[in-house]
């Protein structure tokens, strides 16, 4: 069943009657909130429909041994463990970052099942501040080379994979390519 937003657009986004761009607004503190708020394209998207944050809040993998992958995380990249959590199933330990982004959350099933990774997924991508540096110590606790250290498009990278064999790419930014 569509609703009236969906029937109401048209093949082209452009055109749908709830998209089309209004004035911004200004909102002050301790007044009511407005049903509709601009996106950043300018048009106005209903309240409940907005997304709070755009940064990944997690990333969730299965590993053979929590302990194993905690310690790897830990050492190799700064995470520090928050939380353990009997999810039923499995365990999961929520890793969260030394500075900040997204957490890295470990799940181990307790039936000591195979993970299975499948083919479509990509590495998880970490900026660093010396890549040959962390390589060499993720390739110390396990970690198996898929490609580099490596300068490419203004960046230092490396591919590796973790001991349970999930990608991970570290970039280091080029002076030139850096946000500061």
């Amino acid at each position: 069943m569509a609703s009236a937003r969906t029937a109401s657009c048209s093949a082209r986004f452009a055109t749908c009657n709830w998209a089309r761009a209004r004035p911004r607004s200004f909102t002050p503190i301790g007044a009511t909130a407005p049903s509709i708020t601009p996106n950043r394209q300018g048009f106005d998207m209903p309240a409940d429909e907005i997304v709070i944050e755009t940064a990944p809040a997690f990333y969730k993998i299965f590993v053979a041994d929590l302990d194993r992958s905690i310690d790897f995380y830990s050492v190799c990249l700064g995470f520090r463990e928050q939380r353990r959590i009997d999810a039923g199933k499995f365990d999961e330990v929520i890793l969260a970052p030394a500075k900040q982004g997204a957490s890295v959350v470990l799940c181990r099933w307790k039936d000591g099942r195979a993970i299975d990774r499948g083919a479509a997924q990509g590495p998880t991508g970490y900026f660093v501040a010396d890549v040959d540096r962390i390589s060499a110590r993720m390739i110390d606790r396990g970690a198996q080379t898929a490609l580099g250290p490596v300068d490419y498009a203004g960046m230092r990278i490396a591919v590796l994979t973790d001991p349970d064999g999930h990608q991970i790419e570290l970039l280091a930014r080029s002076p030139a390519t850096s946000p500061e």
